[in-house]
């Protein structure tokens, strides 16, 4: 699209709301993106009452006539990601700067990209997940055993959600001695007590996944 000059109505709208002659006619400026210190040039709306304008083309012009330059969308990387949205075009400023805060920001996002989610896979036998963060879960388990005591639950068990579904869930029977009380648990299950005991992230993509509920579903971790 060609870029589209500011017609004598535009100019003296703009300069009417606070733009200078020279922004004015010119019909784009530099700006920082939400005030995050990352520079792009935009047209300025204010001289496009009709809403007639187009950024990419702003900015192809502002580096023809050069105003400044700007980086080719393909070295944009598409893990550049602000506000929730990828912001790999053309129409940032070419400046040290500016290539430095992109690559920090596109960099941040490629590490969230390579850590694994979770994945969910229905099977008739329950749900199977895998990921890098159930590799994590499950190097990190609460109970060693699955022989437990009511001692160790109370130990190491601190939300309340977590105690009332073992005592719900498990049947625990009088030890030999006085106040030993003992039961028999499932790894799948001592996974899911160890999420919500110490991984409230990833809680909270199985609660996204199964609802509020997600305890009662069989879940089948890594197997």
């Amino acid at each position: 699209m060609a870029y589209k000059y500011p017609t004598k109505e535009g100019i003296k709208f703009a300069m009417e709301e606070g733009w200078t002659r020279e922004q004015a006619e010119r019909g784009f400026e530099i700006f920082d993106f939400d005030g995050l210190g990352i520079y792009e040039i935009e047209a300025i709306c204010d001289c496009y009452p009709d809403g007639d304008y187009d950024d990419e083309a702003a900015a192809r012009e502002a580096e023809r006539i050069g105003y400044c330059k700007i980086i080719p969308a393909e070295e944009i990387p598409e893990t550049f990601i602000l506000n929730d949205y990828p912001r790999n075009y053309y129409g940032w400023i070419d400046t040290p700067e500016n290539r430095k805060k992109i690559k920090e920001n596109s960099d941040y996002y490629a590490k969230q990209e390579e850590k694994q989610m979770i994945n969910f896979d229905p099977k008739i036998s329950g749900v199977r997940v895998t990921g890098s963060e159930i590799d994590e879960v499950m190097h990190n388990i609460i109970f060693a055993s699955q022989f437990i005591s009511l001692k160790d639950c109370i130990k190491k068990i601190h939300r309340q959600e977590s105690m009332n579904w073992l005592l719900d869930t498990l049947r625990f029977s009088k030890g030999q001695y006085a106040g030993d009380w003992y039961a028999i648990i499932d790894w799948d299950s001592i996974a899911k007590l160890t999420i919500l005991e110490k991984y409230p992230e990833v809680e909270k993509q199985f609660i996204e996944y199964f609802g509020e509920g997600w305890m009662e579903h069989y879940i089948r971790f890594n197997h």
